[in-house]
């Protein structure tokens, strides 16, 4: 740093004065001796002086990036015990900015101070690595375990049995559930295989109107359930869809307002009335949708 700099400066210029000092006393006495000797000392101690009063406001400098860096050593601490990886990473790479932004305290103490603050985010770092490697090792395992799934759901033959058939086909998806993430490049792949491999047996069934709704809220809430994004961006999504048609029930009941005859023949009106039944009865299955998603997430 500039410090150093100047320090070095100092360190130079001070070689140099008491070189002149050791010549000075070499050349012995002259006839005003007291009067230049007087003059001499007063021109070294002056470049003393002014040296002292920097070295002593550079210390004061040093002292306090030295105690600046010694909170951000306690905080980088504190942050290697965390096991939020994202946002510890983020919070130790800004700490990591902030110590380059104090500059460096005095040569004595600085490699110390480094050491400790580069250990804390070492073993933060060194941790988070490892949790990668598990994670991906199990993420991997996950795969090959869905995968399995999706070949016995594939070789699956029905009883005959309508009942039973649907219960073992529930009951592949209830595996399913249970299986932990895969690797985020395989997700949206093995998920597309797993429904298709389950429609192939449902659509064999021949499910009725409620049972194919109540098929599809299942598949939707199994896509989303281990991932909380998703999870979310679901939930915000249906209130919009709740929120839309509730907006449309609203203008269509306002439209009635303007039919003269409220006798029920007005064709216009029995469609505007079936529009808002319709809504109904979509707002009924959206918000049963949310119930569920709620209660995996809660």
């Amino acid at each position: 740093g500039k410090e150093r700099e100047k320090n070095k400066e100092w360190a130079d210029s001070t070689e140099k004065v008491i070189g002149i000092q050791q010549s000075w006393k070499k050349i012995g006495f002259s006839k005003d001796n007291e009067s230049i000797w007087k003059e001499f000392r007063e021109a070294c101690d002056s470049f003393f002086d002014a040296k002292k009063q920097h070295f002593a406001k550079v210390g004061e400098v040093y002292d306090e990036r030295k105690n600046k860096k010694l909170k951000l050593i306690q905080r980088a601490a504190e942050l290697a015990e965390e096991t939020d990886w994202k946002a510890t990473s983020e919070a130790l790479i800004s700490l990591q900015k902030e110590w380059k932004e104090v500059g460096p305290a005095s040569q004595r103490d600085e490699n110390k101070l480094w050491k400790q603050f580069r250990s804390h985010c070492d073993s933060f770092f060194n941790a988070r690595n490892r949790n990668f490697k598990e994670r991906e090792k199990e993420e991997k395992t996950n795969l090959n375990v869905k995968e399995d799934i999706i070949q016995k759901i594939r070789d699956f033959k029905s009883s005959g049995n309508r009942n039973e058939t649907f219960a073992e086909l529930k009951k592949f998806s209830s595996d399913w559930n249970e299986i932990g993430h895969v690797p985020f490049k395989q997700k949206d792949r093995i998920y597309k295989e797993y429904k298709e491999a389950l429609n192939q047996h449902y659509k064999a069934l021949k499910l009725d109107d409620a049972e194919k709704r109540n098929l599809a809220m299942q598949q939707k809430l199994d896509a989303v359930r281990n991932d909380p994004r998703s999870m979310n961006s679901e939930k915000h999504h249906l209130r919009k869809q709740i929120e839309r048609l509730n907006n449309d029930i609203k203008q269509y009941e306002n439209n009635l307002g303007f039919f003269n005859d409220r006798s029920g023949k007005n064709p216009l009106m029995i469609e505007v009335e079936k529009k808002i039944d319709r809504n109904k009865k979509k707002i009924g299955e959206l918000k049963e949708m949310l119930k569920m998603i709620n209660s995996v997430s809660s």
